[in-house]
């Protein structure tokens, strides 16, 4: 669906937003642990990534009721289309911008780079001295690094996991 991102309003993440939260995060992340599925076959993914939903519901449950972390969501029509939100470290003044999504049916519409910009000037605004995202260097997070890099993160310092298994059921 096709939507200028200037009627989206972003207001701070109520306990309301949960279902329609969770609903995203799920979607979302689908592809993304397929991808894994596919690239450390099913006994291993089956380990570390079976429980992949109820992780993720579980952080949404934190970020809703967490202080420290100030998440938002992206409503348009009165649908929520999507979230965003950061973790203050407060000790250095530095924020660590982290779980965030755009529903399935929005993408495409320049809304992650919008929520991304957001994000950025409420950290300007408050005075904050550097901001980081932590995102897969796999095919299916692509999209995430070309939205973060269209938002100005530049510098970059790659990492790989490696998995074993090491017995057999």
């Amino acid at each position: 669906m096709r939507i200028e991102v200037e009627n989206i309003n972003i207001r701070p993440i109520e306990t309301r937003d949960k279902d329609a939260v969770i609903d995203i995060t799920v979607k979302a992340w689908s592809s993304i642990y397929n991808g894994y599925r596919k690239q450390m076959g099913d006994d291993i993914y089956e380990l570390f990534y079976s429980n992949w939903q109820a992780i993720k519901i579980e952080s949404i449950n934190d970020i809703i009721t967490n202080n420290n972390k100030y998440y938002y969501v992206a409503v348009y029509n009165r649908i929520t289309i999507g979230y965003c939100g950061y973790e203050m470290n407060e000790t250095h003044n530095i924020a660590t911008i982290g779980m965030n999504a755009v529903s399935i049916e929005y993408r495409n519409n320049g809304i992650g780079s919008y929520m991304n910009m957001f994000l950025i000037n409420e950290l300007k605004q408050k005075g904050v001295k550097a901001a980081r995202v932590v995102t897969g260097g796999d095919d299916s997070h692509l999209a995430a690094r070309r939205t973060y890099e269209k938002s100005g993160f530049s510098t970059q310092i790659p990492f790989v996991q490696y998995y074993m298994k090491l017995f057999d059921k």
